[in-house]
């Protein structure tokens, strides 16, 4: 592969940390941003910690210290909107929860049972869960590929703790009438995202590849802001919201009106 005059080659086999020790003496290759070094070239590219040939810039300097990962989150890199658009999104769904079970649970407290307050209690653990585990793999995704490649995985598999758990409660609601089939449901359900985290965490099923749209068809120019993966970010929040708003709907639903058994 041709490389630009300032921009240092790497084998494959070459280890990330020697690639960016190299490119440390290349000042075309990197720019320095209070105590961290953000690389600029494709050097990236030859190292499987990076997924996308598009983001062309702003990538963190590989590091083996959790410290200098975690300091990162205050500088602007390619990875800074997706970091604090989940912990942004974290917070949010610990104060909702407060909300929920203060303003609007408690005038509904003589028609609550245990199960009602169960089943939106997992739903908001999971998805803090999925927000903060989110969060913590972009934010130590700069690290050698072991370690990135089990933070990608674990990425993945926090989407589907949201999933798994914005289902609890969608079931309860949904089968209110039938004890059996909700019962059922729930260890279909179950199972399902069972065989789904380990196939996410299996080495065999880390090949599929987004299609990095804009990305794709403007290489460079959305690097810090406009990934897809940063588009994917905004939504998944916006869809939480809309999930807390539709679990109240279907307890008031329930509960005013009463099952409609067949």
């Amino acid at each position: 592969m041709s490389r630009n005059r300032n921009t240092a080659s790497i084998s494959p086999s070459q280890p990330l940390i020697d690639a960016t020790e190299q490119a440390s003496h290349d000042e075309g290759d990197v720019t320095t941003v209070g105590r961290n070094v953000l690389i600029q070239g494709l050097l990236r590219i030859a190292d499987i910690r990076y997924e996308s040939q598009f983001i062309q810039t702003g990538y963190r300097a590989s590091s083996n210290s959790i410290k200098k990962s975690v300091r990162s989150i205050l500088s602007i890199h390619n990875e800074t909107v997706n970091i604090w658009s989940h912990i942004l999104g974290c917070i949010l769904f610990l104060v909702i929860p407060v909300y929920v079970f203060t303003t609007e649970i408690p005038p509904r407290y003589k028609v609550a049972t245990r199960e009602d307050i169960a089943v939106r209690t997992i739903y908001f653990i999971g998805v803090t869960i999925c927000f903060f585990l989110s969060a913590t793999c972009h934010t130590v995704s700069n690290h050698p590929s072991h370690v990135h490649h089990l933070s990608v995985q674990f990425d993945y598999l926090c989407i589907l703790i949201l999933m798994y758990s914005a289902m609890i409660p969608l079931i309860y609601y949904g089968f209110v009438c039938d004890h059996f089939l909700r019962n059922m449901y729930w260890g279909l359900v179950s199972v399902n995202a069972g065989l789904c985290a380990l196939s996410t965490m299996h080495p065999r099923f880390r090949t599929v590849k987004a299609k990095a749209v804009p990305g794709r068809f403007f290489p460079g120019r959305f690097d810090i802001v406009g990934q897809s993966h940063q588009i994917l970010h905004a939504p998944v929040i916006v869809a939480g919201m809309m999930h807390v708003m539709g679990c109240l709907g279907n307890f008031d639903y329930c509960h005013e009106h009463g099952p409609r058994c067949i």
